[in-house]
């Protein structure tokens, strides 16, 4: 069994759903690969549920057990808990003795940061612990509704700047997470937050976290908050990560141009001539990517069932040719001839688009792309439709035919 581990602060911000997220976040799916680690997107709470009323005062037990007790003794206990990991190997009794084990801890990290605020709501680790409370409400308790009610009273107490910042920024997290981040509902919770704390390091994180959220279904906000990203936060983590995005963004309804030689029969292929009028999934992969290989069979069932619709594929390999510095014995075939016979071997009966520089080819680069699979729908115009469409493929293609249908 493994021992158990302390969840600092740090650690939370950092698993937190607008927290700065690679590919993040664009990421929003299980199993990618990375030039670098991607994070996974984080669920959704309860659709459409109204905010409930902030009370004056958040009253919990621990406000009136705090009456009595110094901070000293707040923060021993709080320093003393562990969320405990859960062990190796164990029987559905056993693990549920853990999870029991594990709401107990979660839910007096969140009463002690109470404790510790009816106590010194001033004191220099007041907002650690409120933003860990709030942490514990929204990520380990999935009470979004109670997050907000909570972090309105806070604000509306006033008593101490910084738990104030925290209090919104926890409000919007939540807010988002209550409302499947509808774009109406969240805004003002960002904008206040934003308002209150513009240089805020998790501000830019929060911007980023956004646009990719919403670049498919409301490109023209998401363009709009990519935009403000890269003007007002230009230096930061989340801004390096913006700017290959700016193409996908800004790309959504417009034409996508695509011309290169299929690896498999060398014909000059143009997106725009070969498919017109049809649909076009555009998948970034590699034979080399787990993830990829393991989505293959799904990808020819669907293959199978949409072709005879006016449905196409075309895979753009993030393959690359053997460098100098490999063995020997790597490199007795080259790249392009690696992948043929792997499409041979998987009868993958689309179109291929082979680039030969892994990361840094051209195509996928000039896309952002920094993890697959990545999967982009063109639709029957031949404008880009979407660019996450990972996980949904069939439900996006189906409303890409209906449209293309209805105008028939």
């Amino acid at each position: 069994m493994k021992p158990a581990t302390k969840t600092r602060l740090s650690d939370a911000l950092r698993r937190s759903p607008l927290a700065l997220a690679a590919g993040v976040a664009l990421a929003l799916s299980a199993g990618v690969a990375r030039a670098d680690d991607p994070e996974k997107k984080g669920g959704a709470g309860a659709p459409d549920a109204p905010a409930p009323k902030a009370s004056p005062k958040p009253e919990t037990q621990s406000a009136r057990d705090s009456e009595n007790r110094p901070p000293e003794k707040i923060l021993e206990e709080y320093d003393g808990l562990a969320i405990p990991v859960a062990p190796e190997k164990y029987d559905a009794d056993e693990f549920s003795r853990h999870m029991e084990k594990r709401a107990a801890i979660v839910d007096r990290i969140a009463e002690l940061g109470m404790q510790l605020y009816r106590a010194d709501p001033k004191h220099e680790r007041t907002p650690e612990l409120m933003a860990r409370r709030w942490n514990m409400m929204v990520l380990e308790q999935h009470a979004p509704d109670k997050a907000i009610a909570d972090t309105e009273a806070i604000i509306s107490e006033n008593q101490n700047p910084e738990v104030v910042s925290q209090a919104m920024y926890w409000n919007a997290i939540a807010v988002g997470r209550q409302s499947k981040f509808d774009p109406d509902k969240t805004m003002p919770a960002v904008e206040r937050f934003l308002a209150h704390a513009p240089q805020d390091k998790r501000a830019a994180g929060m911007l980023l976290y956004l646009v990719n959220r919403w670049m498919d279904r409301s490109p023209e906000r998401a363009g709009n908050l990519l935009d403000r990203l890269l003007k007002d936060y230009p230096d930061s983590e989340a801004a390096e990560q913006a700017r290959p995005m700016a193409r996908i963004v800004h790309g959504i309804g417009k034409p996508f141009e695509l011309k290169f030689t299929d690896a498999v029969t060398g014909e000059q292929i143009d997106l725009a001539s070969k498919f017109k009028g049809k649909i076009v999934v555009i998948d970034f992969w590699a034979t080399w990517c787990r993830p990829c290989v393991a989505e293959l069979p799904k990808l020819k069932e669907f293959y199978a069932k949409y072709k005879d619709r006016g449905v196409e594929i075309v895979s753009v390999s993030l393959d690359s040719e053997p460098s100098d510095g490999q063995p020997a014995d790597a490199k007795t075939s080259s790249g392009k001839q690696k992948l043929l016979d792997f499409i041979s071997q998987n009868q993958l009966g689309w179109y291929h688009f082979y680039q030969g520089k892994g990361w840094d080819s051209e195509f996928s680069k000039s896309w952002g792309i920094t993890s697959i699979p990545r999967i982009f729908v063109v639709d029957a115009d031949g404008a880009l439709a979407n660019s996450s469409a990972r996980g949904r493929l069939e439900e996006v293609v189906e409303a890409l035919l209906a449209k293309r249908d209805a105008k028939k």
